[in-house]
């Protein structure tokens, strides 16, 4: 299971580097997340909540990056089953981190910029 979250200026080449600071932001937002994530995630054997990772890939215009769930049952775990219900974490972990990545995002480009 992914969740997406880019950050990018439609139709602007940035110079490289604010393209690194925006991933550096966006990789330090994302571990506040995956942090998040991970204290949430119910735990049995400990295999979902060792299989949270995120990843971030830079792009032309900014950057692109990823937390992960990649046990088998991580998407059952987040949305329940008939049989199973919901127990989410990665949702709740965005909801309460999102303003954190936000900052954290600023944070790198507004020190880039020297604002």
């Amino acid at each position: 299971m992914r969740m997406a979250l880019k950050a990018r200026l439609e139709g602007q080449a940035w110079p490289q580097s604010l393209e690194t600071a925006c991933a550096s932001g966006l990789a330090r937002g994302l571990a506040f997340m995956g942090e998040a994530a991970a204290a949430l995630c119910p735990v049995d054997t400990g295999k979902l909540r060792n299989s949270l990772s995120w990843t971030v890939e830079r792009e032309p215009s900014g950057a692109r990056g990823w937390l992960t769930a990649g046990a088998a049952h991580a998407a059952a775990v987040e949305l329940g089953t008939g049989r199973m219900q919901a127990r989410p974490y990665l949702y709740p972990a965005y909801l309460s981190e999102r303003e954190a990545l936000v900052e954290s995002l600023a944070r790198a480009l507004r020190e880039e910029l020297g604002a």
